[in-house]
């Protein structure tokens, strides 16, 4: 008689990202949701969208942001990257 073997695989991954800019003063700290807010464009890049992508759900207020006084808006990554799931990525150059 045979005996059968089962074998379960299971994986876990973590993701690690490292956001490197040139100036501190380029980013900021999420109140609501107690993460990082950075320019539109690099935000964009970070969760692999268009920048015009962001524009829209910034319009539609799905995303927590914050202007500077020099007028530059802070996107939050946490907000952003939930409500950007789904979305078209941004396609390579």
């Amino acid at each position: 008689m045979r005996t059968k073997t089962r074998v379960s695989i299971r994986t876990e991954c973590d993701e690690v990202l490292i956001i490197k800019t040139i100036c501190s003063k380029t980013r900021s700290w999420c109140a609501e949701c107690q993460a990082w807010m950075l320019p539109a464009e690099q935000a964009a890049i970070v969760t692999n969208i268009t920048a015009r992508l962001v524009y829209k759900l910034l319009e539609s207020g799905h995303v927590h942001f914050a202007e500077k006084t020099s007028g530059s808006l802070l996107i939050c990554l946490s907000s952003l990257s939930t409500n950007a799931q789904g979305a078209e990525p941004a396609s390579s150059p």
